[in-house]
């Protein structure tokens, strides 16, 4: 018989290996979408939130997308085509012609990292 102590290193490791696996899975998935829009004609695909540091992101997190440069026309069927491409993984997609104050832009560029396709 396991002594909890064993059992919670257990659990423990396999919540590593597990969180480790999810975000494998969004890192891929995200690099698909990616592809997708700079596809579509985006100019810049920034990336924030937790997926730019591993170490934060869990089960329980989604992907932060920030696109430039992608006009409005061409916008129109992007969040299904993503929910195709992302399935379970939750994602937030922000444009630049979104009504966001200028700070909240600035600070996506400046803290999020301007993704290229792999």
């Amino acid at each position: 018989m396991l002594s909890s102590k064993n059992s919670e290193t257990i659990l423990s490791m396999r919540r590593k290996v597990l969180k480790e696996q999810n975000y494998k899975k969004a890192l891929d998935k995200t690099n698909r979408a990616v592809a997708y829009l700079y596809g579509c004609g985006a100019q810049a695909v920034y990336i924030f939130g937790s997926l730019v540091y591993n170490t934060m992101f869990d089960e329980m997190s989604d992907v932060d997308i920030y696109v430039e440069g992608l006009p409005r026309g061409k916008q129109k069927g992007l969040f299904r085509a993503l929910d195709e491409i992302f399935g379970e993984i939750k994602f937030d997609l922000f444009f630049d012609d979104d009504v966001l104050r200028p700070e909240i832009a600035i600070k996506i560029k400046k803290e999020g990292k301007l993704w290229k396709p792999s």
